[in-house]
């Protein structure tokens, strides 16, 4: 396996972090962030031996499982696209992964060695210890509210790295740790509750999926929540239940959501002023742009430009 996938991107690559942190036995949290100049595909081995419990913050990526080394590696066994806001978990002991990725990208995740996740969930979680003991577990689109929080609190830690110049980021091991299993513990009740579905069946979610596309078409004007429920064959009601289930927002909260990682998409790749950057996404107000931006962020727009370059 690839320990720093900073090494296989070569001259298409921009800027990277990538930092891991043994918490204890079998345990280990990940943080990989990335901007490319180009779209990468990269091939990734998997000889670790881990359950990969992973959340998206930004970007996308599609991921394609290729079969195990010296078993028919070439022959494509699933693929996913895997969405920003989600959480995802993936155990292939000798499998080979291939991601396309391009743009920005950043995901912070939980690695738990076989026999850890065993001594931490006992008997419980049956469906995904079936899965485990069959050698291969492939999931994506876990969504939670609190889900996202705790990914979101974990990646600002993980930023940080001890003897920064900017010291109160360091968090203590045991924070990390227990940020760390409440991450994994918040995919697995992601998992149980239906499915992730909320109990809709394939064609609904996939004009969920429709309605998420067409409400992020214009991320400068949010549309009317009756237009875009009438345009993809839905009511008012289920498409909001909908995107409770599948995605952990709010219609409304999942635009302002995409809204401000497009801004930061912005001002981490162009040179486009701050003020124009939030005139293109609709804000004709500099002080409720930055207040948003601070409000997913943290930080003001102008100050996290500076920290990402």
């Amino acid at each position: 396996m690839i320990r720093d996938p900073s090494e296989a991107l070569g001259l298409d690559l921009v800027s990277s972090s990538h930092r891991r942190v043994a918490t204890r036995e079998g345990v280990q949290l990940m943080h990989w962030s990335t901007r490319l100049a180009n779209p990468i595909e990269l091939s990734v081995l998997d000889d670790s031996g881990f359950i990969h419990f992973s959340y998206v913050l930004l970007g996308e990526s599609l991921a394609v499982l290729n079969g195990r080394k010296g078993h028919g590696v070439g022959r494509k066994i699933d693929e996913r696209q895997v969405h920003a806001a989600s959480g995802n978990i993936a155990f292939g002991p000798g499998q080979c992964w291939r991601f396309h990725q391009h743009g920005v990208y950043e995901s912070v995740g939980v690695m738990l060695r076989h026999d850890a996740f065993e001594q931490l969930v006992g008997d419980a979680e049956p469906t995904l210890r079936r899965a485990l003991s069959n050698g291969l577990c492939f999931e994506t689109g876990h969504r939670g509210t609190e889900l996202h929080a705790t990914a979101q609190a974990l990646a600002h830690a993980m930023r940080h790295r001890p003897g920064d110049s900017e010291a109160s980021g360091e968090r203590h091991p045991l924070w990390l740790q227990a940020q760390g299993l409440t991450l994994v513990s918040l995919l697995l009740e992601a998992r149980a509750d239906t499915g992730g579905a909320g109990g809709l069946d394939r064609a609904d979610q996939m004009r969920l999926a429709r309605a998420r596309a067409h409400l992020l078409s214009d991320l400068s004007q949010p549309p009317l929540i009756l237009d875009v429920a009438r345009e993809n064959g839905l009511s008012p009601a289920k498409l909001k239940r909908g995107f409770r289930a599948l995605y952990g927002f709010s219609v409304y909260g999942l635009f302002q959501h995409e809204r401000m990682n497009e801004a930061r998409r912005r001002l981490l790749r162009d040179d486009t002023s701050v003020s124009a950057v939030a005139c293109d996404l609709g804000y004709s107000n500099m002080s409720h742009f930055s207040a948003a931006f601070r409000k997913q962020f943290g930080v003001n727009p102008g100050e996290a430009r500076r920290r990402g370059r």
